[in-house]
């Protein structure tokens, strides 16, 4: 894939995505609502720190009953197959028939990123190896540093994966799922850093609700070690006036699969933007 071809998908997507001028996830949450791995050894909050049952539980009765209490379980397809899955959900349920968690969502992940939880058996295998980190910074359009981009290493999908795309679903400038890729976030200096696998090829995206997007493969990285962000542009329509009429405006972007690098599928769901708007109006006194 050429310079110039990758450059036009990055404008294209810079100028496709829909973006609302408020984000939900830099509001804090007014009462319990966090996300749980259930993979083949282990649970993990938020994907990212090994907790037992009684930890989650703990974290639920540390918050004030209420009707919003939820808990966002994602269970690997090794969780499910072994019998844990079935296991947590009675433990799940049980907690909710105290009335102390009032609800709670069940999905799952790609096939790509279970291979990864699923791995996971000690808090060591959650330590990055230090040899393999490459540092870089994000800026703006205007060259400022920017604080709080959410940053995503796409490193080579796993060979004993039959579908391979990657696929990536933003939502009002934002990644939908931090839990289905390698993240992390720019601190105040801009500063941030990826743990690329050696001797392989790999994309980097970023993304800030209020300064925009950047898509660069590892030569540019490696070479430059920044991100500049490309603003966000908009995409107005008008609704019909009929009865019983749905508009709706779903956006999809892809990028070839090229030098090792997987197929990026880039989404833009209406129907995530309607949820958005609905969870912003809950948290709204």
């Amino acid at each position: 894939m050429s310079v110039q071809c990758r450059a036009l998908a990055v404008s294209m997507l810079a100028c496709l995505v829909l973006y609302g001028g408020r984000s939900v996830m830099a509001e804090e949450p007014a009462s319990c609502d966090f996300s749980v791995v259930v993979a083949k050894h282990v649970l993990l909050l938020e994907g990212r720190e090994i907790v037992s049952w009684d930890d989650i539980e703990q974290k639920v009765r540390s918050f004030p009953n209420g009707p919003r209490n939820t808990v966002h379980f994602y269970f690997t397809s090794a969780a499910r197959s072994n019998g844990k899955a079935e296991e947590l959900k009675k433990k799940i349920w049980d907690l909710q028939k105290e009335r102390i968690l009032y609800g709670h969502s069940e999905g799952s992940l790609w096939p790509r990123t279970d291979i990864g939880y699923d791995k996971i058996e000690t808090a060591d295998d959650l330590q990055r190896d230090a040899e393999r980190r490459i540092a870089g910074t994000v800026l703006n359009r205007d060259e400022q540093l920017v604080e709080g981009a959410e940053v995503i290493l796409i490193g080579p999908v796993d060979p004993s994966i039959s579908y391979r795309s990657y696929h990536i679903a933003l939502v009002e400038g934002h990644v939908r799922n931090r839990l289905e890729h390698d993240w992390t976030l720019s601190a105040e200096d801009g500063a941030f850093s990826i743990y690329p696998q050696p001797a392989k090829s790999f994309y980097v995206l970023a993304v800030h609700p209020d300064h925009g997007f950047a898509f660069v493969t590892e030569e540019h990285f490696q070479e430059h070690h920044t991100m500049r962000l490309l603003p966000w542009a908009s995409l107005r329509t008008k609704f019909t006036d009929k009865e019983r009429t749905t508009d709706e405006v779903n956006l999809t972007l892809n990028v070839p699969e090229d030098g090792g690098r997987p197929e990026i599928v880039f989404n833009q769901y209406w129907s995530d933007l309607v949820t958005a708007a609905t969870r912003r109006n809950q948290q709204e006194p």
